[in-house]
């Protein structure tokens, strides 16, 4: 079994500091719309592997959502700016909205990496279905030797198994690091809220007060 993947922080949190090198966590996704879950899950990772900033990336043009409809770029950024915004530990950026074409991890963590050369070391958080369909992403062999990987596992997935899983899939890779982890998430998605804001039903809880606001302001996903 490949020795850098990991179940839990421990490892993470038992290896020193590089002096002057903050760890940066990376929050992408469509975010169509950002919801407390999506909240929730970048808190939680920011303080149980001590990461000093999460930076969330709303995607331009995902190519993993071909074929569906996503809500303005523009639009979602603004949700996610919004909701946001109180946190002094989360931060927007736009990079991917700019990009022409598709957005693919692999050239927005080098474009990261040149943007801040060698004062952060970062962590791509991501949820169990997408890591373990990560041989299945752009450059994903590459990707995994360029920044460390925390994947937080929701209920229904075993740590070890995922880890095996793991392992088998990157037989042949030098993945730089890997956290496998469960934390407690709140059981919300973009596609529930999408499909009961076209119902006319409430969204209250679900998304923060101000997001809420904008997507009825702006007459989203009806």
């Amino acid at each position: 079994m490949i020795s850098n993947i990991y179940t839990g922080s421990d490892a993470l949190l038992n290896r020193p500091k590089k002096e002057g090198v903050k760890r940066f966590g990376i929050m992408g996704g469509t975010f169509d719309p950002i919801h407390h879950g999506h909240l929730t899950i970048a808190e939680w990772v920011r303080e149980a592997y001590n990461l000093d900033k999460i930076l969330f990336i709303p995607s331009g043009c995902p190519p993993h959502k071909e074929g569906r409809k996503v809500c303005d770029a523009l639009a979602r950024f603004n949700m996610v700016e919004m909701a946001i915004k109180d946190n002094p530990y989360f931060e927007i950026c736009a990079c991917e909205l700019h990009r022409v074409g598709y957005s693919y991890a692999i050239d927005t963590v080098r474009q990261l990496e040149h943007q801040y050369e060698e004062k952060v070391e970062w962590f791509f958080i991501t949820g169990a279905d997408a890591i373990l369909e990560l041989d299945t992403w752009k450059e994903a062999k590459q990707l995994v030797e360029l920044c460390e990987f925390i994947a937080v596992i929701r209920s229904g997935y075993q740590l070890d198994q995922v880890r095996s899983s793991l392992s088998q899939m990157m037989e042949d890779w030098q993945p730089k690091g890997i956290y496998i982890t469960h934390l407690p998430l709140i059981e919300i998605s973009s596609t529930n809220i999408r499909m009961r804001i076209k119902k006319e039903l409430s969204i209250r809880y679900l998304v923060p007060k101000n997001v809420e606001y904008f997507i009825y302001q702006h007459h989203l996903y009806r």
